[in-house]
């Protein structure tokens, strides 16, 4: 749940501006809810909606609610950006979780062009963090990363 709080912060911070007057605090989902990647995504989006239901129930932000708004984009990089270009244009305050490379990659003009952040996408690419993409806000490692800290962790217990 700790991951959830800095979203739930930043959305807080957004009651302020013109994108949050409306009843609830819509947050974007894109991401394959069928096709190769649909179990973790859907798992995903139901761990979100159960926080989210939880802020709610507590009186959500300022006295608004959240509300996930989902995009299949079946791990499709060119539904993904259609999608992100889609849920810009409901209001959306941000996107959250999207899943892939290929399609997140393909969300990053909608991004740019709409000055719409992206939260936590689950791609470890490099291609997402350099150059730096300014709407976009990792959670997960570089896939560098990732293969640094094995590497280290096994020699630590003596794999060679």
């Amino acid at each position: 749940m700790k991951r959830w709080v800095g979203l739930a912060a930043w959305l807080a911070a957004c009651i302020g501006t013109n994108a949050a007057l409306a009843q609830n605090l819509r947050v974007g989902m894109v991401a394959g809810f069928s096709g190769p990647v649909a179990g973790i995504v859907q798992e995903s989006a139901e761990g979100a909606r159960l926080y989210f239901d939880a802020i709610n129930a507590q009186g959500g932000i300022k006295g608004q609610n959240i509300e996930l708004v989902t995009q299949d984009d079946k791990y499709n990089p060119a539904m993904a950006a259609a999608a992100a270009k889609a849920l810009a244009g409901q209001g959306v305050l941000t996107l959250m979780l999207s899943r892939g490379t290929g399609p997140t990659e393909a969300m990053l003009p909608v991004l740019k062009d709409n000055k719409l952040p992206l939260i936590a996408p689950a791609t470890g690419a490099s291609s997402l963090r350099e150059p730096l993409h300014p709407w976009v806000y990792h959670l997960r490692a570089s896939y560098q990363r990732e293969a640094e800290r094995a590497v280290k962790h096994l020699a630590s217990i003596g794999v060679k």
